[in-house]
């Protein structure tokens, strides 16, 4: 975990920008912590934190781009989603997928195969 990380790290630009709290799934007790963020160039783990960023980005164009090819418009299905006022849940729901998977598919971190989006569009009146 990148916080785990950045917590014990000397870092001069490092600063806090939230919080988190929970229970400890073993022992049940409370526990907290902060997160932490860094604007250094040259921080190895907000370097990693880059490449990661720059490559889940490469990743995205090449699923927008092979749906581009096949007529395939995640943002104007999702526009029609809030339209006909479905939320997540329940359009995943209705094709038989989870809202997680939806939510890839929407954001385009995986590739949605062309069955489950034809399902979406007659949910939704669009095809």
């Amino acid at each position: 975990m990148k916080n785990d990380r950045c917590k014990n790290y000397n870092e001069p630009t490092k600063y806090v920008f939230g919080f988190w709290d929970g229970f400890d799934p073993k022992t049940g007790e409370s526990t907290s912590g902060y997160l932490y963020n860094c604007k250094s160039q040259t921080c190895p783990i907000r370097l990693e934190e880059i490449r990661v960023a720059a490559r889940d980005d490469k990743e995205r164009e090449a699923i927008r781009l092979k749906h581009k090819a096949r007529g395939i418009d995640m943002r104007a299905l999702d526009e029609a989603r809030k339209c006909n006022e479905f939320n997540i849940r329940d359009i995943a729901n209705h094709v038989g997928i989870s809202a997680p998977l939806y939510c890839d598919y929407r954001e385009c971190r995986k590739e949605i195969p062309q069955e489950t989006y034809d399902k979406m569009k007659f949910l939704l009146g669009e095809g």
